[in-house]
């Protein structure tokens, strides 16, 4: 027998649901998110609040914790709270990314900053480029064809892309080389005929681009895991700071600067902006866009 409830009456059995779920405390709330940017940088203001409860509700129940106090614990303190946390870090970083995406600053990279470098290395014959948080991997090899459709590799250079990001997940991902429509909507036409292999609705990317990256695990506010990335032409950290606290932006940027060789490049997304570390790097524009370079 279905039983009915005026309207405005509460189901006892809707609110013993309700009553069921946990709940995060302001608390637990700030403590959890300051342990997440302390160890990644990356960081939940008030209202983004939900989006962290929502993917927390979901582990939280995965695990059978009662609590996110619970959960907070066993981070904190637990056995495997170091696997745990990665868990976590996998279930928080973003994923928007595309082939080619925002194309003007890949033209850049073969029109002007290539050329550019090219022509003064002085006999050292190398190109380094980081792509220091590559998502699953659509950005380093876009780098890669760019680098291919120059013919840099046969001319005699050694090229060296390192790609990185903080969630093994997409960094396993991105070592297959095969991706989904979506992913290649903004390739143009030629590099998708000449650098990828239609399989069934996948896109399998040639070995040629793939053997030019190298994935490595980098938290950009690690110093040690960034010391890795040594004296590179130009760097990719687009629409990554925006997610980062102040404190958590000046050691990333500190990093970078560092990876740079003298004169280096860096791009960022387009909404990022770079005033307060106008000492460390000068913007030039290129064909209506920002990009910086190291001082």
């Amino acid at each position: 027998m279905i039983e009915q409830y005026k309207k405005g009456e509460a189901n006892p059995m809707m609110s013993d649901a309700v009553n069921q779920r946990p709940l995060l405390s302001d608390e637990t709330f700030r403590k959890i998110r300051d342990l997440i940017a302390e160890k990644t940088g990356i960081y939940f203001h008030d209202n983004k609040r939900y989006l962290l409860e929502m993917k927390l509700s979901r582990r939280i129940k995965e695990k059978g914790f009662s609590s996110f106090e619970e959960y907070l614990e066993a981070l904190s303190r637990g056995i495997g709270k170091e696997e745990e946390f990665k868990t976590l870090v996998d279930l928080i970083v973003t994923k928007e990314t595309s082939f080619f995406r925002d194309l003007t600053q890949f033209e850049i990279l073969r029109e002007h900053l290539i050329p550019d470098i090219m022509k003064n290395k002085n006999g050292y014959r190398s190109i380094r480029i980081w792509s220091s948080a590559c998502s699953t991997g659509e950005e380093p090899y876009t780098i890669a064809m760019v680098i291919l459709e120059e013919g840099i590799p046969f001319k005699g250079w050694n090229v060296h892309i390192l790609a990185s990001d903080i969630n093994e997940k997409f960094l396993k991902y991105a070592q297959n080389g095969r991706y989904e429509a979506y992913s290649v909507r903004n390739t143009p036409p030629k590099y998708l005929e000449k650098y990828f292999i239609k399989r069934g609705d996948e896109y399998v990317l040639k070995r040629q681009v793939r053997e030019l990256v190298k994935f490595r695990r980098i938290n950009l506010i690690d110093s040690l895991e960034t010391g890795i990335a040594k004296d590179m032409d130009i760097v990719f950290c687009r629409n990554v700071l925006i997610y980062f606290d102040e404190e958590a932006r000046q050691k990333a940027m500190n990093h970078i600067h560092r990876s740079l060789s003298s004169g280096g490049y860096l791009f960022l997304g387009f909404s990022e902006l770079m005033h307060e570390y106008s000492h460390m790097f000068k913007p030039v524009m290129i064909k209506g866009s920002m990009i910086y370079q190291k001082i």
